[in-house]
């Protein structure tokens, strides 16, 4: 079922007509750093407007929203995990998982929160601060706030920077019970092998247009 369309789309020097579906499952997106990739992770991650053409999400065209409904959009519907997340330092890890919640005065599922972060190994560590993390931690706990929505998509890019290959399969298995339950589309931005293995979907890019999908 196809969670992501995009028309079109079309930004200056970066992406030419880009079109296509994006299904529900995980979806790695390769190519170089001139190839666009990036770009249109932003763009599929609402964090981007689209300039020409026309993306929907979960059967809501986004097109034509301005900076604050793309924001409110974002909390509710999109998961965003960078390795370059950045947390609160005035607060601890689970008070930054639940504050999109509470800004969106959204229900928060302390079981579910729980559940994700023992799933992904740092339970233990919801009540720390960000800088007693270390940097596998603290990406594992962005995986946390990425899902504590439950959002229809989420986008990811350089997990694999400072995870192992073990919590890079755990991460993968969570992501795959949660693609299962709420339906979900999850977008990696990556060149590891090791992801495109794991991966059900691929989209390659090459100087701003798609090469191939598989």
């Amino acid at each position: 079922m196809s969670v992501i369309s995009l028309k079109n789309v079309c930004v200056r020097g970066c992406l030419e007509n880009i079109s296509l579906n994006i299904e529900t499952g995980i979806t790695i997106l390769t190519g170089d750093e001139l190839s666009g990739m990036a770009l249109l992770l932003e763009i599929i991650g609402a964090i981007r407007k689209v300039p020409d053409g026309s993306i929907e999400i979960a059967n809501t065209d986004i097109t034509d929203f301005d900076e604050n409904q793309l924001s409110v959009y974002r909390r509710r519907y999109i998961g965003i995990l960078f390795a370059e997340n950045c947390f609160l330092p005035s607060i601890n890890i689970y008070e930054n998982v639940i504050l999109p919640l509470e800004l969106d005065d959204s229900e928060v599922d302390v079981e579910y929160i729980e559940q994700l972060a023992d799933m992904v190994g740092i339970k233990t560590k919801l009540f720390d601060r960000c800088e007693t993390l270390t940097d596998s931690e603290v990406v594992r706990a962005a995986f946390v706030r990425a899902l504590s929505a439950k959002p229809r998509v989420v986008v990811a890019s350089n997990i694999e920077k400072y995870l192992d290959e073990k919590e890079l399969k755990t991460m993968f298995g969570v992501w795959r019970m949660t693609v299962s339950k709420y339906q979900q589309s999850i977008v990696i931005c990556s060149n590891d092998p090791k992801l495109k293995s794991l991966s059900d979907h691929g989209i390659e890019m090459q100087a701003g247009k798609i090469k191939e999908t598989w």
